[in-house]
């Protein structure tokens, strides 16, 4: 499997990006980043998570803003650095030359594109070329909830809804109330990673641990999940086919709604919380 990823560079965001490159048979082809829950210049969130795994996978930045309104920070459990202020040494790498928009633009047919963030490098690179999403085999995006508003929808519902409706195949959609009932790690699993000691386990429980503290112990890991879900689509228990928009008035904004046409979703409904928490514990075992 082949992965293109783009990020805003969160905490949970680097649990997710450790959960791919630690996958048997998965190649992370490029990270894109795109400001969001922190501001893009974050991009050394993803250099430092690379730098736990060892990777030299390229980093490109991208969109500092959204579409059309202004940046708005996400939830505080990520920390003013976006890793949850876990004191985190700098990256060793820096990011790549050539731009967030560019690489997407240039990814190889076949790869399955995983969108954790604000849907702006997405958006912009549409505006180039409409038919984008139809050269990748799967689009997996955290994106929604089913009973209200969300951040990444919320954070550039314009953008999101560019990618809702661009031609492609239906865009797998992991939202927030599926993540809080199945992508739930609680203290028994925060323990057993810490048992690991591993370079791994301990990025994980660091980066983490603002947000486990703040929950009172079990939190959820929203684009882990979605990442795993990418992974592994059995992890879908149940999905609904449809077709739906984004709404971006102010009265309906980031809100996933019913429209007419063809198809163009399948909301996750369910995931195996169990599997993902087995996949976890796999990619931090070292």
């Amino acid at each position: 499997m082949r992965l293109v990823v783009d990020t805003d560079g969160g905490s949970d965001d680097a649990v997710a990006l450790l959960l791919a490159l630690r996958s048997p048979g998965v190649r992370v082809e490029a990270v894109t980043t795109v400001a969001g829950n922190v501001p893009v210049g974050q991009t050394t969130n993803v250099l430092r998570t690379l730098d736990v795994v060892r990777s030299s996978v390229p980093v490109y930045a991208g969109a500092d803003a959204p579409l059309s309104r202004p940046w708005e920070r996400g939830s505080a459990k990520h920390g003013a650095d976006g890793l949850g202020d876990a004191g985190l040494p700098p990256p060793l790498g820096d990011a790549a030359p050539g731009s967030a928009v560019d690489t997407l633009l240039d990814a190889r047919p076949g790869a399955t594109l995983v969108t954790l963030g604000p849907l702006t490098n997405v958006a912009h690179a549409l505006e180039r070329d409409r038919r984008l999403l139809e050269r990748f085999d799967a689009v997996v995006c955290m994106l929604g909830r089913a009973d209200g508003s969300e951040f990444n929808a919320r954070a550039d519902p314009e953008a999101a809804q560019a990618v809702l409706s661009a031609p492609g195949p239906p865009r797998v959609l992991l939202g927030k109330d599926v993540s809080e009932r199945d992508g739930v790690v609680a203290t028994a699993q925060r323990e057993a990673l810490h048992a690991l000691q591993t370079a791994e386990s301990e990025f994980v429980l660091r980066v983490t641990d603002r947000a486990a503290r703040a929950a009172g112990g079990a939190h959820d890991l929203p684009d882990a999940l979605a990442m795993a879900v990418a992974l592994d689509p059995g992890l879908v228990q149940t999905h609904e086919l449809c077709c739906v928009r984004v709404g971006t008035r102010a009265d309906e904004r980031s809100w996933l709604l019913p429209d007419d046409g063809a198809p163009n979703v399948r909301v996750v409904t369910s995931a195996d919380g169990d599997a993902f928490r087995a996949r976890l514990a796999a990619a931090c075992a070292g």
